[in-house]
Order: structure tokens, then C-alpha cells, then sequence
């Protein structure tokens, strides 16, 4: 049996559902990823922000996304953004089309290494993104 995954550290808060959000979002888990040392692959890492953040700023209708951070040991980064747009799954798996003009940014995050997972919340959603440090 696998052991449990210690959290070391974990922050979360809440960003407005605006375009101005992504660059602060960004801003936000570079500093944050600075004092929890994470000694991980930072540019994915804040590319996996952006591309969480920029789908629920694009796809959801309520005013607001949480976004939380969570370094555990021996697992890694994970990334969370929760956003109250029920019944509006994205697609996890599937490449995008050559001429596509979106539908790329999960399809990102798993080409980072990271594991995406998508679940519904009694209110919406939340996409987790799980990176390794290695």
C-alpha cells in the first residue's frame, strides 16, 4: 500500500473571472513556489497556472475562481482551479486539431508531465493538475 502524500505546504485564494486574473494568478504561484522551495520545473509550473486559470476565465459564467497550490511530499505540485460552471467538463485527452484556434491548454499540461484530473464540486468544477518535482 502506497503511503499517504504529506502536505508541506498549501495556499489557496480566490482571483476575479477576468483576463487580468492569468498574469496575477502567474504572479501569485511564482512567488509562492519561491518561499515553499519548490524545487520542481517552475516554467511549467507557471505555464500550468496560466492554463488552468485562462480556461476557467474563458469558459466559466460566475464572477469568480479559486485557485489553490499545494506542495506534498513525495508526489509534488499540484495545481487547482475551482470555478462554478456546472455541467461544462473540458476534454482531457484529446490532441487538437491541426487548424484548431483553441482547445490546446490541457492538452499542454499533460504534455508538462502533469496528471490531470477534472471533477465536478456540488456548485461546478475543479481542475488538478498534479507535477512532479523530480
Amino acid at each position: 500500500m502506497a503511503a499517504a502524500a504529506e502536505v508541506v505546504h498549501d495556499w489557496s485564494g480566490e482571483f476575479p473571472l477576468e483576463a487580468s486574473s492569468v498574469p496575477a494568478a502567474r504572479a501569485t504561484a511564482a512567488g509562492l513556489l519561491g518561499r515553499f522551495d519548490w524545487a520542481g520545473d517552475r516554467d511549467a509550473a507557471l505555464l500550468i497556472v496560466s492554463e488552468l486559470v485562462t480556461n476557467a476565465v474563458r469558459y466559466a459564467r460566475n464572477e469568480r475562481l479559486r485557485m489553490r497550490l499545494a506542495v506534498s511530499w513525495p508526489q509534488g505540485l499540484v495545481v487547482e482551479v475551482t470555478d462554478e460552471q456546472p455541467g461544462v467538463l473540458p476534454k482531457q485527452t484529446c490532441p487538437p486539431s491541426v487548424n484548431a484556434e483553441s482547445g490546446r491548454g490541457l492538452f499542454l499540461v499533460q504534455a508538462l508531465g502533469a496528471t490531470v484530473t477534472v471533477s465536478q464540486t456540488t456548485r461546478g468544477k475543479t481542475v488538478r493538475a498534479e507535477l512532479e518535482e523530480r
